[in-house]
This record gives C-alpha cells, sequence and structure tokens, in this order.
C-alpha cells in the first residue's frame, strides 16, 4: 500500500500508485462538496476509516455531515473503473436523491478524471442515473433494485427509507441483498442516521452489533456472511467544534456532560463542548432531535422515535424524564391487563400489565403472540406471578372480545371467562385512531415503562415476553407518508407495531371512560392523583379510585 499524498515522480512510481486502489481514490475524482462546490476528493478521517476498518457487510450508524456515501461512491465508481465486469448499485431513499448522488458522486468523478486516464475505460452510456463502462462494468443509482446480481452495492439513508417506504425495505432484504454474495467478494454498504429504536435498521445494527463485539471479544473474524458495526458520532467530526465565546451552558448540559463522561468513558473538549449546546439549544437548534441526528453513542441514537411516529413528543418526553427504566413490580399491589385481541389471521394478541402506583401508570410487562387463539393466550397471561384484583375485573378489553374466536368459533368473551378472567369490555370510540391515540396521549405523561428485555426463547414462535417488544412497537408506529402530497397521512400504518399500540390504547381510552385510574375511594376522604393525602406507604387499589369526587366506601 503507498501513502494516499505520495508524489510518483518516475513511471515505476506512478505505475505502483495507480494499482492502489485507496491512492487513485485521494487523487484522482473530483465531487461536489457540502456548499455545492467542485473540489478533489479526499478522504476526511471518518471516510478514510470506513474505507480502512471495511469488511465486506457493513453497517454504518452515525451522525450528520461525516460524506460516508460520498466516500462509498467514489470506491464504487473506482471499483467498477479498474475491473472488469463489475455491476454496482446505489440506493437513495428519494428519487431526487438518487438523481442528485449520480450527478455529484458518480457523474462528476468521471467528467473530471485526466482525460487519459479517462480514455483507458470510455462510459459507452451516460444518463441521469446509470453509467456503463467500455469494460463492461456498470454503476446505477435507484430507489430499488430487484432480482439484479450485484458485485457492490451501497444503501444511502437505509432509517428513513425503511419507515416511509415499507415495501421498498421488504425488497431491500428480501430481494436485493440475497443479490449480492459476500461468499464471492460481493460487498454491502449500509449507512443511516437512526429512525427509531425499532424497524429494519434498527434490528440490522443491533444484530451486526452483537456480532462486532462478540468477534472483538472472542479474536475470532466475522464471517463473510455477517455484518459488521461500525458507529460514528458527532464527536468523531474535528469539523464540530466552536470557540466557547459567549456561549452558555446550562445545567441540562452540564449534566449531560458529565453523564457521557462518567457512564460511558466520553471526555469531550472545551471546544466541542458549546458546539453541542448550541447546535442544540441555539437559535434554531435542533432541540429534541439533536440525539437522533448528533447521537453520542450508539444506544442514544435509537431514542428518538421513527420520523412520522404517532408518540414522538411522549416518547421523547418518557425517556427525558426517566420514565422508561426501572418501575419493578410491587407485590403487594394488583395488577391489571389491557388487551389488543389480534382477531384477524397474522396479527398479534398483546397484553399489557400495568399497576397504578400513586399518580403512575407503571407497565410493568408485556406479552404479544400471534396466530394462535384465546385458549391458548389466557393461560400465558394468567400463568404470570402477579396477584390480580380480588372479585373486580382485571383484564380490560375492547368491544370486539363478543366476537368468535377465529381458532374455536366460540365468542371470545364466553371462552376468557371460562378460563379465569374477570373482564371489563371498553366501548369503541367513535373514531377509532383519533379517539384511541388522543386517550393515550392524556395519559402519557403518567405512564412508566419497567423496561424489561424480551425474552428471545419465545422469539421463535412468535411470542415476546417483555416491555422492550412494547417500547420498540410505540416508537415505530407512524403515520402512513403520502408520496404524491409528500406529507404524513392521519391513518396509522397497520404492521405490527399497531398492535402493541392498540393494546394502550385499551388502557388509554379504559381510564377516558372512567372504568379505572381516577380518585381515590376506600377510605373517608378523597384523594388526588397528585400526591395529596396520600397514604404513607403510597399503594392504593387504582380499581377504587374514580374520577367523580363523591366520598365512597370500598
Amino acid at each position: 500500500m503507498v501513502s494516499i499524498l505520495e508524489i510518483p515522480k518516475t513511471d515505476q512510481e506512478h505505475k505502483a500508485c495507480l494499482k492502489d486502489a485507496g491512492w487513485r481514490i485521494n487523487n484522482h475524482y473530483c465531487v461536489v462538496d457540502k456548499q455545492g462546490k467542485k473540489r478533489k476528493f479526499r478522504q476526511n478521517a471518518v471516510q478514510r476509516r470506513a474505507y480502512l476498518e471495511s469488511h465486506g457487510l457493513d453497517v454504518y450508524l452515525k451522525s450528520r455531515r461525516h460524506g460516508i456515501t460520498t466516500g462509498k461512491c467514489i470506491e464504487i465508481f473506482d471499483h467498477a473503473h479498474n475491473n472488469a465486469d463489475q455491476s454496482c448499485g446505489i440506493i437513495a431513499h428519494t428519487q431526487q436523491a438518487a438523481w442528485t448522488i449520480f450527478a455529484t458522486k458518480i457523474r462528476m468523478p468521471y467528467e473530471s478524471m485526466p482525460e487519459w486516464l479517462r480514455a483507458r475505460n470510455p462510459a459507452l452510456e451516460l444518463s441521469k442515473s446509470h453509467i456503463k463502462f467500455a469494460n463492461g462494468s456498470s454503476i446505477r443509482v435507484a430507489v430499488s433494485f430487484q432480482s439484479d446480481t450485484l458485485q457492490r452495492l451501497h444503501v444511502s439513508e437505509l432509517g428513513p427509507l425503511c419507515a416511509k417506504f415499507p415495501h421498498r425495505a421488504k425488497v431491500l432484504f428480501s430481494d436485493t441483498f440475497p443479490a449480492v454474495h459476500p461468499e464471492d467478494g460481493g460487498k454491502i454498504s449500509v449507512e443511516s442516521t437512526a429512525e427509531g429504536g425499532a424497524g429494519p435498521f434498527y434490528d440490522l445494527c443491533q444484530e451486526a452489533r452483537a456480532d462486532t463485539k462478540r468477534s472483538e471479544l472472542s479474536g475470532i473474524p466475522l464471517s463473510p456472511m455477517q455484518w459488521k458495526f461500525h458507529f460514528f458520532s458527532w464527536q468523531s467530526d474535528p469539523a464540530n467544534v466552536l470557540e466557547a465565546g459567549g456561549v452558555a451552558q446550562s445545567a441540562r448540559m452540564s449534566t449531560y456532560f458529565k453523564e457521557l463522561q462518567t457512564k460511558h468513558g466520553i471526555k469531550l473538549t472545551e471546544t466541542q463542548k458549546p458546539w453541542y449546546c448550541v447546535k442544540k439549544e441555539g437559535a434554531g437548534g435542533l432541540k429534541r432531535k439533536m440525539k437522533q441526528h448528533y447521537p453520542s453513542t450508539p444506544d442514544e441514537a435509537f431514542e428518538q422515535s421513527v420520523e412520522g411516529a404517532v408518540y414522538t413528543e411522549e416518547m421523547i418526553d418518557a425517556y427525558d424524564q426517566g420514565r422508561i427504566g426501572m418501575f419493578p413490580w410491587i407485590r403487594s399491589q394488583p395488577v391489571f391487563t389491557f388487551w389488543d385481541l389480534g382477531i384477524s389471521k397474522g396479527n398479534a394478541c398483546c397484553v399489557v400489565f400495568v399497576q397504578f402506583i400513586r399518580e403512575q401508570i407503571r407497565i410493568i410487562d408485556y406479552y404479544e403472540c400471534e396466530n394462535r387463539g384465546m385458549v391458548y393466550h389466557v393461560p400465558q397471561v394468567l400463568a404470570k406471578p402477579y396477584s390480580w384484583q380480588p372479585n373486580d375485573p382485571f383484564a380490560f378489553m375492547p368491544h370486539d372480545v363478543i366476537k368468535r374466536d377465529p381458532v374455536t368459533a366460540v365468542p371470545m368473551m364466553d371462552s376468557c371467562t371460562s378460563l379465569g378472567l374477570r373482564i371489563h369490555k371498553i366501548p369503541a370510540p367513535l373514531n377509532k385512531d383519533a379517539d384511541g391515540i388522543e386517550a393515550v396521549r392524556k395519559i402519557f405523561d403518567r405512564i412508566c415503562i419497567n423496561l424489561m428485555p424480551t425474552d428471545d426463547c419465545n422469539q421463535v414462535a412468535g411470542q415476546y415476553d417483555g416491555t422492550d417488544r412494547l417500547i420498540k412497537g410505540l416508537s415505530w408506529y407512524r403515520y402512513e407518508w403520502d408520496e404524491d402530497k409528500k406529507i404524513w397521512s392521519k391513518v396509522p400504518i397497520h404492521d405490527w407495531a399497531s398492535n402493541p399500540a392498540d393494546a394502550l390504547q385499551t388502557l388509554g381510552l379504559a381510564v377516558e371512560y372512567h372504568a379505572i385510574g381516577g380518585e381515590y375511594r376506600g377510605d373517608d376522604y378523597i384523594m388526588s392523583a397528585h400526591h395529596n393525602n396520600m397514604p404513607a406507604d403510597g399503594e392504593y387499589n387504582p380499581l377504587n379510585y374514580a374520577r367523580h369526587g363523591t366520598k365512597q366506601r370500598a
């Protein structure tokens, strides 16, 4: 390997440089930079790391403006121009982005090459999205590839692509990726900022992260079929600095910087801190979107809900206020369940387990399983170690519980009752999406979620026990994107995430209709929902907690 900065003085040195891809990439091509100006391409620190540390199947979780797509496009261009019969593709999340990428990162490098070098392998075909060279290699930039055999593939902004265009994402994972054969030297690179703590890009990152960590700890290299995880934070960009000048550092920012150092070993410089403060809290700052666009850690990147998510603000507040964390089951208090029944084929039955502690609505557990009937679900729920409310209903179900079970053809209400559930049926709202979602929003600032990892043993059977599945669902539950109008619709997408979201709607509507969660009753005084006259132990019976202020005995 020769130095990328080497200036060859002899024919022999020049030949050695021309054989080195790293030298060619940093000396032969021009691109359009961030300011829209033509300049000679030279890898920045992140682009160089991404090039040198690549594995073959690489996923890059990143902050903004590192230029990873630019770097990968130049790598692909150089590979195609110097190797015969290579089919290469670049996928963008929108058509306009595809045309821009081709014009600035493929066509520009070709047209700016030294004339003698371009003449060695000229383009036989050149359009606004496709180039084919005389050596038989080609590069195409598009929004999707289907049934094409590829030797090189780069996917830009996979997170937004998965969120807005689920059909394209499905084709990508089921058809396009398998068309690249890493065991035969094929390479795929994927880059994106985070787009919610769920979805295909999130899953890919988590799986690659786990495999990469195991490889590092064991010293056993990843196989060609495994993905390597890379993370480039905002602080890895040397440009993200600012002299302290008149920049005020809020108490919240000071606490955040201290936590980065104590929890993650990230010590920021005195010029990085003011840059972050201005970028987040300054005029026109990113505010709550800062962690999504400029994350400090991989976990932080996924705290933000997906773009277009129904509960974006609510989930951000839950994280910021520490309402997603340790909220374990209190054994002395009863547990209540709120259901989404998943009647049609392929829909999951989802159950949220809740305790009402002081003003908090604590979600302590979650159950989800698909393609089973109530005769299976009810025993699974009752097998939990929780204590149920004596004599009174503890299972709150939507109105369609009166329908017949698709497995047994028996009315679900009858099946559940015979198996031991005491049911309270929640009436249907006038508008399921609007009214149900609004009911959840009204109580979200009281909701605390006990973070429980999903039981991996049950995932094979399509069953999930653990609240992290619920958290992922609430992060991924989103409105449908209208590509023609370029807006999010008012109708949520019905996919796997809508099932846990519907179970939470049952909880929201139960409180909305005063079935549970109002003012305390049971003593000879009324208790508000905000610590007033709270018993010393802070625990009370939520079913004896009516909204209307009359003194009542249990």
